[in-house]
């Protein structure tokens, strides 16, 4: 495939965001595809849910992930409350390779979403949430503002239950958190708690909103 070349006109923040300072009761879903040498996966009952219910969120997509299912990604991308995220090419240790290795991670992950959804992220979230400044400073170099979030679910554990998926987030969240699920099936029981987890943070007066939402406040303060 070739591949387009993007080349920013702006630097990403030099911060990592670990949730966003709000005077209003917002908080942001994220769900991660990480992609490796296996073969992608989707969860699609976790997208289902979220349509059905009207759920913004932020999609950060591995960039094999994306050429393995580019279907996927294209139908993602034309989900008008959703936005895309880079989630680096192969979801290694980046903090551990070389400045070439990732560099290339993160570009090759930008120009292959561009090529085949037409869409540039804006946002970077570094895998296993390994990050350091050399991390941080290649993301900006490319555009990106590095994601990190101040509330993991947990759901890749497979001794953690719908239930507890449920009180993890709910216990966690607070105005401006970022929360950390899975959309690969990596999340033993996402789309279990999920419906639940939006009802009740609704009921309890959050408002659901992409990271761009989160951020563009420009009164909002950015935690590291």
């Amino acid at each position: 495939m070739y591949l387009k070349r993007i080349t920013p006109n702006f630097r990403g923040m030099l911060n990592p965001v670990l949730h966003a300072s709000q005077n209003s009761k917002k908080i942001a879903l994220t769900f991660d595809a990480c992609s490796t040498l296996l073969p992608s996966r989707t969860d699609s009952a976790v997208i289902e849910i979220l349509i059905r219910t009207g759920t913004p969120a932020t999609l950060f997509l591995g960039g094999k992930w994306v050429l393995d299912r580019p279907d996927d990604a294209r139908f993602l991308t034309n989900i008008a409350f959703f936005e895309i995220g880079n989630h680096s090419y192969l979801h290694g240790h980046l903090t551990r390779v070389s400045d070439e290795r990732l560099r290339d991670e993160i570009r090759w992950t930008q120009e292959i979403i561009y090529t085949v959804t037409g869409v540039a992220p804006q946002f970077f979230r570094p895998p296993y949430i390994e990050y350091d400044d050399r991390v941080i400073q290649a993301a900006s170099s490319f555009g990106l503002t590095t994601v990190i979030g101040d509330v993991p679910s947990g759901d890749p554990d497979p001794n953690a239950t719908k239930d507890k998926l449920i009180a993890e987030i709910l216990h966690g969240v607070k105005t401006g958190s970022i929360v950390i699920m899975h959309m690969n099936q990596g999340g033993k029981h996402t789309a279990e708690a999920l419906p639940e987890t939006i009802r009740l943070l609704r009921e309890n007066g959050y408002e659901l909103v992409t990271m761009s939402d989160l951020l563009k406040n420009p009164d909002s303060g950015v935690g590291r």
